[in-house]
């Protein structure tokens, strides 16, 4: 709702046309940042997303089968995914976040194994969404690679390990 010329200035008025500062409330719409400086970067056009894409989140331990593949949304930027396998050492697929894609060029996810013994290896794949490495990655529990997808390239790169 918008407030219009010739409207009575009121309470009702005013607390239907615009967002609360004192209560939780939400806005209906979605609001574009047009850039006027072009020295400054790129426009925003769905500030939801940007800070989506910009917030981390940590998921609870994944349980994965041989050749199975490590759950991944398209929503956050920046990922923690923990993971074991379902008995004893196993090898994840070859395009381990699997095939589908949808994910924010620059999405990063930080694998960890969360178990000595029960341990997922991710492979050198260089196929459409595979992972470039620098060699296979098999971590032992609280060891961690940090991946960022390349949509350009369709590849997740590796950027950093710990183990």
């Amino acid at each position: 709702m918008a407030v219009s010329n010739g409207q009575v200035a009121n309470q009702d008025t005013f607390n239907n046309a615009f967002p609360s500062k004192t209560n939780d409330d939400t806005i209906p719409v979605k609001y574009d940042l047009t850039n006027t400086d072009a020295s400054s970067g790129d426009s925003l056009t769905n500030l939801q997303k940007v800070v989506n894409e910009a917030s981390v989140k940590v998921y609870a331990t994944e349980q994965i089968s041989s050749g199975g593949n490590i759950s991944i949304d398209n929503v956050k930027g920046v990922q923690v995914r923990r993971i074991v396998s379902d008995g004893g050492d196993v090898t994840l697929s070859n395009t381990p976040f699997g095939n589908s894609g949808g994910w924010a060029d620059g999405t990063r996810i930080q694998v960890v194994g969360g178990d000595n013994t029960n341990r997922c290896t991710l492979v050198f794949s260089d196929t459409d969404y595979g992972c470039i490495l620098f060699g296979d990655f098999t971590p032992d529990k609280w060891h961690s690679v940090t991946l960022v997808w390349i949509e350009d390239e369709l590849r997740w790169l590796e950027v950093g390990r710990n183990s």
